[in-house]
């Protein structure tokens, strides 16, 4: 999806829920599609209404009410695809996290693949470190590690290992 950005929604450092709205692009076009569709729906609705009344006054055939169904039914297909246009330029959260700083700002295009916006789930921590050669026969998975960083001396992390490099 691409378009312009119109609002963000979310500042860095923010608390996000899944699905939450994070940014929306430009939508006039989308918004007039759904407008259009609907009323395309309601004609095929009217029409469809009033093949099957003159089909049962006998003025009309099945073939009449038949296209008159299929009419509809490409109308409602039109609808939803307009609808999911539209909800296409709302930009949500994948997964609950905290936001970091936009890479974009209201008024920049973004494309399918343009970086707009980190949100790391911090309830798990991923860890990587290295293993001198020698010591490797000691490291096995499910081991619990604990691990600390210079940004909190006195606080001690604990995990497990999940996977191991196929490298040496």
């Amino acid at each position: 999806v691409a378009g312009r950005i119109t609002d963000f929604k979310v500042n860095g450092g923010d608390v996000v829920e899944k699905n939450q709205v994070i940014v929306e692009l430009e939508n006039k076009d989308q918004l007039l599609a759904v407008k259009m569709a609907k009323w395309k729906v309601l004609e095929a609705e009217r029409l469809l209404g009033r093949a099957e009344m003159l089909r049962r006054s006998r003025v009309k055939s099945n073939a009449n009410v038949q296209d008159a169904q299929t009419f509809h039914e490409r109308a409602q297909l039109e609808l939803r695809q307009a609808e999911e246009a539209l909800a296409d330029r709302t930009l949500r959260a994948p997964f609950a996290g905290v936001v970091g700083i936009p890479k974009v700002e209201n008024g920049d295009r973004v494309t399918n693949t343009t970086h707009i916006i980190n949100i790391d789930n911090r309830e798990t921590l991923l860890v990587e470190f290295d293993v001198a050669e020698r010591y490797l026969a000691r490291v096995k998975l499910g081991q619990n590690v604990t691990a600390n960083i210079p940004s909190y001396p006195e606080r001690i992390f604990t995990g497990a290992i999940e996977r191991l490099d196929s490298r040496v």
